[in-house]
Formats: C-alpha cells, structure tokens, sequence
C-alpha cells in the first residue's frame, strides 16, 4: 500500500507541474462529495502540490469536452491512443466507435485491470505515431497519464466518458455524459434521450 502510495503522490505531482487537473469540487443539491473538499485541499497543500488557473479545469470540463455536440471535433482525422484494461472484443468495439467519431486510427496499451496504480507500460510499443491518448485506469490513471509523457501529445483520464462509447446507457449515471445534441424536449415538457438504443 504504502508503494501505491508514493507513486500517486509522484504522479500526482508530475501532472500538476505539466499537466491540467480536473479534481472534483463540484457542489451539488445533494451535498455529494463535499466532505472530502477540505481534507483533499489540505492533504495537496501537505504534499506541496498547487492548484491554480495553468493547471486546473472544473471536474465536468473532461465530461463536458467528451460528450459535447463537437466532440467529433476532438477526434477528426486524430490518430487516438486508449490506454485501459480490454477484452479483444472490447477493443474491437471502442476501435469502431472512436472511428465511427472520425478518427484516423485506434491504438491500444493494456492495463490491469485492478492494480493499475502500480502498472509499468512502454509507450514505445505503439508502433505508429498518435495524437492523443485517451485513459481510462481509475485510481491508477494519474501513473498511467505520467508514464505517456514521453508521447508529447494530449493525454486524458476520461474513465466513463470512454466506457460511454460501449454503453450508452452510462450516460445517465452522471452529469454532462448526455450531449445537447442527444436531449430532445417535447411540447409537453417530456425528456427523450436520443440514441440510447443504439449504442
């Protein structure tokens, strides 16, 4: 445990010196989370680890990015890298739906499923060149995204934003998943959420 630890702490600090953060301190109606905002914010200052506008974006922005309208825009003619733990069927799977969003080509670097924290991966087995990486190794995604540095390109914990692509029913569990495009309103005020059925 206390390994895991350390290379959190590391990777954490490394993303917050070259890369963008989007820690959750969103309040919500329900209070959801808000125990834990001073406890965080404490334990960063602790570890010396800062905050500010060059490296900090709201929790939502990563959801919001993903499944705006315009997200094809993210993808367009992009060479996409998934780093995540996959089935051959899933990999097929995301491999049609990223395409299916425009882009030029899917690449793919496994990772456990459970012990994603204390992974090691090569960059260097993608054989060809990418654009953007797109990480989705829950706790384990801050030492995943500090490993692709090396790639020099954008590199994204997106988590349910990438499982969302297979089912699209998980879109309904958290805010900003449902793109504007997808929400249609009726004249008597009913909620229909577009293309469910058929992802």
């Amino acid at each position: 445990m206390e390994r895991g630890k350390q290379i959190f702490l590391r990777s954490l600090e490394r993303v917050a010196e070259r890369g963008i953060i989007a820690a959750y301190f969103a309040v919500r109606g329900d209070g959801w989370g808000e125990a834990y905002f001073e406890p965080v914010c404490d334990w960063l200052d602790a570890n010396h680890i800062g905050l500010n506008d060059d490296n900090y974006v709201p929790f939502y922005f990563v959801y919001a990015m993903l499944n705006d309208p315009r997200r094809s825009e993210l993808y367009a003619g992009r060479r996409v890298l998934v780093v995540t733990h996959l089935t051959a069927e899933q990999m097929s799977a995301f491999e049609r739906a990223l395409l299916a969003e425009g882009a030029a080509s899917v690449a793919f670097i496994p990772v456990s499923a459970n012990k994603s924290l204390l992974d090691s991966i090569d960059p260097g087995t993608v054989t060809e060149a990418v654009d953007i990486a797109m990480v989705a190794a829950g706790i384990g995604s801050v030492n995943i995204l500090a490993q692709l540095e090396s790639l020099a390109i954008p590199c994204i914990d997106c988590g349910i934003s990438l499982e969302c692509l297979l089912d699209g029913t998980r879109r309904l569990e958290r805010p900003f998943l449902v793109g504007d495009d997808r929400i249609q309103v009726g004249l008597n005020g009913s909620v229909k959420i577009l293309g469910l059925e058929e992802e």
